[in-house]
């Protein structure tokens, strides 16, 4: 036998189904429900034993909860409040009690008499109990504000979103808060469109946009109902791409793979196509690399990196006039000194 007041609150709906006979309210019977006997019933509970026709509708008293008595042996239910902890069905002496929290929902999402070892109970139902507002009180309904959410920095190498329930001291209900990011303009370097990041309890948390090429655009802050609850967008746009200007060195002829560079900051890892292509590491954000071949004073094949990087593979230098890729003759490598547009103030509404 199940004992009483242990599942955890059942929220939803099941399908519910076109009930003939509607009652506003149901009758809870008195006397003893066998499927959550007197002595193991949870002082901080509700029950409400009901009788329902096939057809008939009720809802319980003082809740939102709705019982239809869908056929013989399956009930249906509403539950917007979250108030269910569990439903048990009774069918006749030969079988045992049926509990919404230990069996699932048929294919119509109702619940349906099944006998301990899960095969159908064929005695329709004799009675439903239902457990309820197992905290005493009925749920609170979630209030949210403006209030409650804030944006504590808004930079292209994170985003600082912040929630607090000031009235409450606490946060009582989950907001989530979703950060929208589009590429850099030119580029289609920015790889994904939005991060989220849900709280369950009052504090602050960073977005991380380090390691992305991403212009962050947009804060959307969402109750656990998906509705808006504020939006704060940048007084001026970002641009986080480098501002590559100036040659940070040059390293001349075919490099060697295993060999550092411009004062040990560029390692090339690896040298191919018979010292035409290259491979390298950084300790700084390398913006541009030019690998010039032959063919030219300007023939060569330029890299580019909108957001810097710290390592590339197979950089090639450009193919000559005979058509065959050209050895390297020297490369020049730009390091991004800073962004178009680092940071900038919010306005949420």
């Amino acid at each position: 036998m199940k004992a009483a007041g242990t599942a955890a609150a059942i929220t939803g709906f099941s399908g519910v189904g076109a009930a003939s006979g509607v009652q506003d309210d149901c009758t809870c019977e008195a006397g003893t429900t066998q499927c959550f006997p007197e002595e193991e019933q949870d002082t901080n509970c509700s029950y409400c034993k009901i009788s329902l026709s096939v057809g008939e509708s009720c809802t319980i008293p003082d809740t939102n909860i709705e019982i239809t008595r869908e056929s013989g042996r399956c009930i249906s239910y509403s539950d917007p409040d979250g108030a269910i902890s569990d439903i048990a069905l009774k069918a006749g002496n030969f079988c045992e009690c049926t509990y919404l929290s230990e069996v699932e929902l048929n294919e119509d999402d109702q619940l349906c008499t099944t006998t301990s070892e899960g095969e159908d109970c064929q005695n329709d139902i004799s009675h439903i109990t239902v457990e309820y507002n197992c905290n005493g009180e009925p749920p609170e309904e979630c209030e949210y504000t403006a209030d409650m959410t804030r944006v504590d920095s808004f930079c292209c190498d994170g985003v600082m979103v912040c929630v607090d329930d000031v009235e409450q001291g606490s946060l009582t209900c989950p907001v989530t808060a979703k950060l929208s990011l589009e590429s850099p303009k030119g580029t289609n370097a920015c790889t994904t469109s939005s991060m989220e990041h849900t709280f369950e309890e009052s504090g602050c948390y960073t977005f991380d946009l380090s390691d992305l090429c991403c212009n962050p655009t947009e804060v959307t802050f969402y109750d656990d109902n998906e509705n808006v609850i504020e939006t704060c967008t940048p007084d001026e746009s970002l641009d986080c791409r480098c501002v590559c200007e100036n040659k940070f060195c040059k390293v001349e002829g075919i490099p060697e793979a295993g060999e550092s560079y411009c004062d040990g900051a560029i390692t090339v890892t690896n040298v191919t196509q018979n010292g035409s292509c290259f491979s390298f590491t950084s300790t700084v954000d390398i913006c541009r690399v030019f690998v010039k071949g032959g063919g030219g004073p300007d023939a060569g094949e330029t890299y580019e990196f909108p957001c810097g990087t710290r390592e590339a593979s197979e950089l090639c230098a450009n193919v000559n006039p005979g058509g065959q890729l050209s050895q390297i003759s020297h490369i020049d490598f730009y390091v991004c000194e800073d962004r178009s547009n680092e940071c900038s103030s919010v306005n949420c509404s």
